[in-house]
């Protein structure tokens, strides 16, 4: 009796039990979905974190596994490949792109811009008078005075007085040149005039008329200027007065000794008082003998400079593609 009494009372116990842990499960799992929400919230609706982790890794796997052409997603290994190789056929596109780009817009602004510098060239010689020429005048005599007079009237090259003080001897002038103080420098040698004098009254027929005057000038520093207008022009002008003063002065002693048999038989004994009484020699300073410069001293440089930026700054490009 009491055992059949007491089994009742315990399924009672124990269905109470188990409703009691059933209402805690109902609440626990409450409060689970509470949390859920929480991260639904954050996380994208119905995605659990750690599909939503695994969904982001994707992505990511494709751009470090980026594959060749038909190779089925394949890992292109770094540094592992030549530009020819098949796997780089979608870079060498992009790669050929970028260069054929670069070319054309350069080769544009090319024709655009060396118009630009070669119409620079296009009336040069409307200003070869800002090429100057220092006239030093060592001689004081008839010779130096006419030269030096009949320069300072020429008008295709900027001819100015130097005093010969400032220069005392020719090592220094010739420096001063070199050194680009002045394009050239046409010297009236000492003693030209008491020379030619000396030569005709004793018949020396040793005289060279070209001792008179020397022209100094530097072909290397802009052999372009120089050779087509400095050295035309200085040959032109001052062999014109030097020209003129000899045909003047051999008409003048003539006429002075006309009637002295000696003066005229030691006259035509140094024939070269006659013909070419006064003339000049050109000395050339710093030679222009290395042609294949030109390509560096005119232009060469700039042109290296410009293309160097361009093809760095395009070859930076397509490193960062591969």
């Amino acid at each position: 009796m009491t055992s059949t009494e007491n089994e009742p009372g315990r399924e009672e116990r124990e269905n109470s039990t188990a409703t009691t842990m059933n209402d805690g499960d109902e609440n626990s799992s409450g409060n689970g979905l509470i949390v859920n929400e929480g991260r639904e919230m954050d996380n994208g609706p119905g995605i659990m974190p750690e599909v939503q982790n695994a969904n982001r890794l994707e992505p990511a796997k494709q751009v470090v596994g980026a594959s060749g052409p038909g190779e089925g997603g394949h890992k292109l290994d770094k540094y592992a490949y030549g530009f020819w190789d098949p796997q780089m056929k979608k870079f060498r596109g992009i790669v050929f792109k970028i260069l054929g780009m670069t070319t054309i817009i350069t080769i544009l602004v090319m024709w655009a811009t060396l118009p630009l510098y070669w119409g620079s060239l296009w009336k040069a010689n409307r200003y070869t008078n800002r090429l100057t020429v220092r006239v030093i005048d060592r001689d004081g005599g008839i010779i130096g005075q006419s030269v030096s007079q009949g320069l300072l009237q020429q008008t295709n090259l900027k001819y100015f007085i130097t005093s010969p003080s400032e220069f005392p001897t020719d090592d220094l002038l010739a420096r001063n040149i070199v050194d680009e103080g002045a394009w050239a420098a046409v010297i009236i040698n000492p003693d030209a005039s008491t020379s030619l004098v000396n030569a005709r009254q004793n018949g020396n027929n040793s005289y060279n008329g070209t001792s008179a005057v020397s022209i100094y000038y530097s072909q290397a520093r802009n052999e372009n200027a120089v050779g087509s207008y400095l050295v035309p022009n200085l040959q032109l002008e001052v062999g014109m007065v030097v020209g003129k003063f000899s045909f003047q002065s051999v008409g003048q002693y003539i006429q002075e000794n006309a009637n002295n048999v000696t003066a005229m038989n030691l006259l035509a004994q140094a024939p070269s008082t006659i013909a070419q009484s006064v003339s000049f020699e050109m000395i050339n300073l710093r030679p222009y003998n290395q042609p294949v410069a030109t390509a560096i001293t005119l232009v060469g440089l700039i042109y290296m400079l410009i293309f160097a930026f361009i093809l760095t700054m395009t070859n930076n490009a397509v490193r960062e593609i591969m």
